[in-house]
């Protein structure tokens, strides 16, 4: 036996009663070629706090140790904490050398059969075990730091991430946005993804099946906040799956950029169609309106009547482009009204005296109706005016051969119902659902105009909190009815 098999065996302490059986082993030592430092005690009362302040390599222990069992001193050693490694020398008993190697001791051998070949041969393999345990500790204080450290990171991660059980799918970990999150699903008693949330439940299925990192487009709703879900395997170096990982990534405000970004472009795309076909109406009667002017020829009431018709084309341009300005507004929700509480009825009486020459010269007569019961409400008198310009026009444009159009108000629930009818031959059924859309082409196909009325009427409704709606009334005609709520 050289030295150098136990090179890393550099400190002994030998714990027995009898001062003989202590040099014993000391000769054994020597005899089998170890050359070690060794610290002797006859009993085991100072033994754990000598092992806790000394390092030694192995602490060889007698099972007879005076007042009282080596048992009680490794239950004893064991507890403070002490990991040395304990080769105990016993008796023949096999019963007992089992019941030391419970009790903590780290091997044993029979005191009859002790000999410095057997004594080294133990020594080794106790160095050996003892080295591959430190070892393990070490792995285990790295693995433990390691997590910790990536739970540390997991934790301030701003996404939702849960490591998943591959078999169960039972959720192992989760950050507390994770938690957070699954709080609101149906989880058990042994939370599983698929109850937490089952958009990334589909998507562990999918990645373990595919073994690859898989997002799932459909969005997860919680909270009023929508969550694009991921999951991934985690693989050993052999390719087995030992978890699924799974993420939930708030993209709300992604979304509703997007959104945004679609919207102006709807927005863009529309105003140029309409300026390119509505404008060019009133550009090209102006042009020829100017052609006619420079003609020396033209004068008198035939130039008064070009100049009227280059004012009437001006004007209506400038409505046309006030409508694409408001239209835009409403289309990227920037549209704003200042309510103030006011009359609904007076806004009607203004609004059927600034049409009562429009409507007689069309043969139409203007009703106002207001119910006694309707109450001041928040509105925008501007813009309410022109929410009944805009009816008032698009009924004297399309309620052909109506002879009466009726303005009324009444009290609907806290709010109020504003409504505008004709007896004109109201709206084809398969229209009702689009006249209030700004792409909508049905009758600015048939009759011109940029088909922006309604579209404005809605916006401006809905910018007060309200609605708008449209239908045929029972005796004949179209009715649009605003409803306004009453204030807070």
């Amino acid at each position: 036996m050289s030295q150098s098999t136990l090179a890393e065996l550099t400190r002994l302490l030998v714990v027995h009663a009898d001062e003989a059986e202590r040099l014993t082993i000391r000769r054994y030592l020597d005899e089998a070629g170890v050359r070690a430092a060794i610290d002797e005690l006859g009993d085991g009362q100072e033994l754990a706090s000598r092992a806790q302040g000394e390092t030694y390599d192995c602490i060889i222990l007698d099972h007879a140790v005076p007042g009282e069992t080596a048992i009680d001193v490794l239950a004893r050693l064991r507890a403070s904490g002490v990991t040395t490694p304990i080769l105990c020398v016993a008796g023949l008993d096999e019963e007992l050398g089992a019941a030391l190697v419970e009790a903590g001791a780290t091997d044993f051998v029979p005191r009859l059969d002790l000999s410095p070949a057997k004594l080294a041969r133990r020594l080794i393999y106790i160095q050996r075990l003892s080295r591959a345990e430190r070892g393990a500790r070490r792995i285990q204080r790295e693995l433990e730091a390691q997590r910790q450290l990536l739970g540390a990171v997991i934790a301030q991660l701003p996404t939702a991430v849960a490591v998943v059980n591959p078999a169960s799918h039972e959720i192992l970990f989760a950050n507390e946005r994770a938690l957070a999150l699954f709080a609101r699903g149906s989880l058990g008693a042994t939370p599983t993804i698929e109850a937490a949330a089952p958009t990334a439940h589909r998507a562990l299925v999918e990645a373990m099946a595919t073994r690859a990192l898989v997002r799932v487009e459909e969005l997860w709703p919680c909270d009023g906040r929508a969550y694009r879900a991921s999951a991934a395997p985690v693989l050993e170096a052999d390719g087995a799956i030992v978890a699924g990982v799974v993420s939930l990534d708030d993209v709300t405000e992604m979304i509703q950029a997007r959104d945004e970004a679609q919207r102006e472009a709807r927005a863009r795309e529309m105003m140029l169609a309409i300026v390119s076909h509505d404008l060019r109406g009133p550009l090209n009667a102006i042009r020829v309106a100017l052609d006619a002017l420079g003609d020396d020829a033209v004068a008198g009431d035939e130039r008064q009547r070009t100049v009227a018709m280059v004012e009437r084309s001006v004007g209506r341009a400038g409505r046309l482009l006030d409508d694409l300005l408001l239209a835009h507004q409403i289309e990227v929700g920037t549209l704003r009204v200042a309510p103030v509480l006011g009359s609904i009825a007076a806004v009607l009486q203004q609004a059927a005296r600034d049409h009562e020459l429009m409507a007689t010269r069309a043969g139409v007569e203007l009703v106002v109706t207001v119910a006694p019961d309707v109450a001041p409400i928040p509105i925008d008198r501007d813009r309410m005016a022109q929410v009944l310009d805009n009816l008032i026009a698009n009924a004297l444009r399309h309620g052909v051969g109506s002879k009466r159009l009726e303005l009324g108000a009444r009290r609907d629930g806290e709010g109020v119902a504003v409504t505008v009818r004709d007896h004109g031959p109201g709206i084809p059924p398969d229209e009702l659902g689009k006249i209030f859309m700004q792409d909508w082409q049905g009758r600015r196909a048939r009759h011109g105009g940029a088909g922006l009325g309604l579209a404005i009427v809605r916006g401006i409704a809905r910018a007060h909190g309200g609605e708008v709606a449209a239908d045929n009334a029972p005796g004949g005609g179209a009715v649009f009815t605003v409803r306004l709520p009453a204030g807070s």
